[in-house]
């Protein structure tokens, strides 16, 4: 059993040894050179919980008048205004 429990510590220790090096590949494999100054903002982020997080995001849009939320689009992707289908012609497409 003492073995067992053994094994299950150096399983879960062998995975966090992989995950930190997961997240180490992701810090290097940026597509943009960061300087120190950009990387401790990146690591205090990281470190942020949700809600601080949440917070912080608010912040930056009041403070520089913008907003982080994804534009919404007016028409579905692939459809063209006036292109409705005609009556019968969608049970067509689907025989």
């Amino acid at each position: 059993m003492a073995e067992n429990i053994q094994n299950q510590e150096q399983e879960v220790k062998q995975e966090e040894a992989k995950e930190e090096v997961k997240q180490e590949e992701k810090h290097q494999e940026s597509s943009v050179e960061l300087g120190e100054k950009e990387k401790k903002i990146i690591d205090e982020i990281e470190s942020l919980s949700v809600l601080e997080l949440a917070n912080l995001v608010k912040a930056l849009e009041d403070k520089f008048g913008v907003s982080a939320a994804m534009p919404v689009m007016g028409v579905a992707a692939g459809v063209q205004p006036g292109a409705a289908p005609q009556a019968g012609e969608a049970e067509e497409k689907f025989r």
